[in-house]
């Protein structure tokens, strides 16, 4: 399960906030996708959660466990699963590894919870 507690992110020398008091519950067992226009905070909420990128305030947790404070590590073999990019559009080398990162953490939680 994720629980997302009325999180605040915005970039780094950036007035406007990516994510003001957002909450979501995702539970485990299930199926969701993440929709949304170029810019609406989709990779944001993923680097989030992953713990990539550092709140501003509120909290995540992957299965009660804060998602910033995770030092668990995922192997060769979950990377090597996330690889491939849900988007066509081409990105830049750090970037693919970030998606590939945040891609593989998901993961990692998404099989703890099942089992």
């Amino acid at each position: 399960m994720i629980d997302i507690r009325n999180i605040g992110y915005s970039y780094p020398g950036s007035r406007k906030e990516v994510f003001t008091n957002f909450s979501l519950n995702i539970k485990g067992n299930s199926i969701y996708g993440l929709l949304g226009k170029n810019g609406t905070g989709k990779s944001t909420l993923l680097y989030l959660i992953s713990g990539m990128l550092r709140l501003k305030y509120g909290k995540i947790e992957i299965d009660g466990e804060d998602a910033g404070r995770s030092s668990s590590s995922c192997s060769t073999t979950q990377r090597k699963r996330c690889t491939r990019r849900y988007s066509r559009h081409t990105t830049t080398p750090w970037r693919q590894k970030r998606d590939i990162a945040a891609a593989a953490r998901l993961l990692q939680a998404a099989k703890r919870h099942s089992g």
